[in-house]
């Protein structure tokens, strides 16, 4: 009789599946709204959502003196370097399109050579207008905003405070035991109006979706069919694929958040406590801010605040 090699393996199998619903029940779901706590990060206290720029002043200063300091910043020979940086980068794309017009004349040339030596040198008058307009945009940006950080600064200081907010969420995850953290940002603009309105300011309706694909299934018109037709579920599959446009979903009468509609543990107090220790902001300041999270935490959820009373 064959031996089945298979049992150990088997009997392994059935202990893990065992195992794994306890040890995740028992570690339990964090979630955490990832763009509060961005919000919340100590620097943010100095962007400008405007002009998508850090101030470049110290944090922490009396509304007096941060206005003294973004005042001298705005009146310091940065401005005027910077104009005058622009001047010259603007000359140097003038001069690039003198040259461009005359290779441009070179290229409709007869002569093979010369249209090649026309063609390699566009290529190089291309990348060369590429980096100047590259300039040219970083230069405007000093001359408009000199008291913000440059655009290359700016996305620096944005991917180290992504970078912080991650870890101290893996900290804290860490720290309370928890193996899986839900991130409850809602990902796309909530556009559901609050009544529906006919007419062509509602909206043109998503293409190819109709009701009667739904609508057929559901009455059960075409659960038989013949064997040359589509079963009834290509439909069901239709209808699902195109109600799940964005388009669609932002016509249901239904919000897209929060994404947990039930349990998990909002770790957000807990991780801002770890940001705010590491830039030693005053624990007086983290106590507001910790009250409110849990106000709005509520709010979001108002079965936990229920569940607690």
């Amino acid at each position: 009789m064959r031996k089945n090699n298979n049992f150990p393996f088997l009997i392994l199998l059935l202990v893990v599946a065992m195992v794994l619903p306890f040890s995740a029940a028992a570690a339990g779901v964090a979630t955490i709204d990832l763009s509060m706590a961005v919000s919340l990060h100590p620097r943010m206290s100095l962007f400008d959502f405007d002009r998508m720029g850090f101030f470049r002043v110290e944090p922490g200063l009396s509304r007096e003196a941060f206005e003294e300091a973004v005042a001298r910043l705005k009146n310091s020979t940065v401005a005027a370097t910077a104009l005058e940086e622009l001047q010259q980068l603007q000359q140097q794309l003038t001069e690039l399109d003198r040259r461009k017009s005359v290779q441009v004349a070179l290229f409709g040339s007869t002569i093979p050579a010369e249209r090649e030596a026309a063609q390699k040198e566009l290529e190089i008058i291309a990348t060369e207008e590429d980096r100047l307009r590259g300039l040219i945009a970083d230069s405007e940006h000093a001359v408009a905003c000199p008291d913000l950080t440059d655009p290359a600064t700016t996305r620096r200081y944005l991917a180290e405070i992504e970078a912080e907010i991650l870890a101290a969420v893996r900290k804290a995850a860490a720290e309370s035991s928890f193996n899986v953290v839900l991130n409850t940002t809602v990902p796309v603009p909530y556009g559901y109006p609050v009544r529906y309105h006919a007419g062509e300011m509602f909206g043109q309706g998503i293409p190819g979706i109709n009701f009667s694909l739904f609508y057929a299934f559901l009455a059960k018109e075409h659960l038989a069919h013949p064997s040359d037709s589509a079963p009834p579920s290509r439909e069901l599959i239709n209808w699902l694929e195109l109600a799940r446009f964005p388009d669609a979903i932002n016509l249901l009468p239904i919000r897209p958040y929060p994404l947990v509609l039930s349990g998990g543990e909002c770790i957000l107090a807990r991780v801002m406590k770890i940001v705010y220790e590491n830039h030693k902001v005053d624990p007086e300041v983290f106590k507001v801010v910790e009250s409110v999270i849990h106000k709005i935490d509520e709010m979001d959820r108002p079965e936990k605040k229920q569940s607690e009373q």
